[in-house]
């Protein structure tokens, strides 16, 4: 009888160990999942920032290299394609969206024989946050759009003759600034903001720029 006891006892025993056993398994493979759940988070998180980062310095590259090309065929003598009279065609604006900046360009190599001429552009704001170039030849218009997700476009100016900084150029100032600044406020990943600050110097400009080293 003693003996069956012990047996029947060991048996519990036994099962009371394994169960345990289970119980101490179980916990340590929810640890483990737990850990490897957040460690694919925190990989996809990471992958999607390095996506967002590629796609911005991508955009920022694009976006300067159309501008200088742009910038580098600023007609200074402005002429009227309307009417073919002299005017100013370099000079800022407002809207709700911020300043627009308006110019005239010369564009020789575009695959569109209408643009492949003087052409009058504005650079501006829009509504959808993206930075838009509108570029116009008599009656034809073509938008493009070089940056998206900004929340701000600012402009400044180096005035030759004042020697200064200022923000706007008016349309009655018949001469142009030295260089220029286009500082835009971007939306980044996460609400983050970022300021991305493009210069240009206006080739041809009758006061030079002297470096002194």
């Amino acid at each position: 009888m003693k003996k069956n006891l012990s047996k029947i006892e060991g048996l519990v025993l036994r099962q009371s160990l394994t169960l345990i056993e289970v119980m101490i398994a179980l916990s340590l493979g929810t640890i483990i999942i737990s850990i490897l759940f957040s460690s694919f988070h925190n990989l996809s998180s990471q992958q999607r920032e390095l996506e967002v980062a590629h796609k911005i310095i991508n955009q920022r590259s694009v976006a300067f290299l159309k501008l200088s090309q742009i910038f580098d065929q600023l007609i200074l003598d402005g002429i009227s394609l309307e009417n073919e009279k002299k005017t100013t065609n370099f000079y800022t604006d407002s809207s709700s969206q911020g300043p627009i900046l308006t110019f005239q360009y010369y564009n020789p190599l575009d695959r569109n024989p209408d643009f492949a001429k003087a052409v009058d552009a504005t650079l501006f704001l829009d509504a959808r946050k993206q930075l838009c170039l509108t570029s116009t030849a008599k009656s034809h218009t073509r938008e493009e759009f070089l940056f998206e997700n900004i929340e701000k476009i600012e402009f400044q100016f180096l005035d030759p003759e004042e020697k200064k900084w200022c923000e706007s150029w008016n349309k009655k100032n018949r001469s142009f600034p030295v260089m220029f600044k286009i500082i835009l406020t971007e939306k980044k990943f996460l609400e983050k903001t970022e300021k991305v600050e493009y210069s240009f110097i206006i080739k041809n400009h009758p006061s030079q720029i002297v470096y002194k080293l």
